[in-house]
């Protein structure tokens, strides 16, 4: 799981970098429709869903 949080950080900072905007104001402004939907959009937005569960699945895992 930590792996695989790794690599999706590492991607989200990739998009945070390109297009200069943190990925909670990206989620924000994507669920309004002011970001034009196509497949980066969408793989940072898929990414930041992924990392959430991610964190979710390992905090689980810590607590027990």
């Amino acid at each position: 799981i930590e792996y695989a949080l790794n690599l999706s950080d590492d991607l989200i900072k990739k998009f945070e970098y390109k297009y200069v905007i943190s990925t909670s104001s990206f989620l924000g402004k994507f669920k309004n429709g002011n970001i034009d939907e196509n497949e980066e959009t969408f793989q940072w937005w898929a990414e930041a869903k992924l990392t959430d569960e991610l964190r979710e699945k390992l905090n689980l895992f810590q607590k027990r």
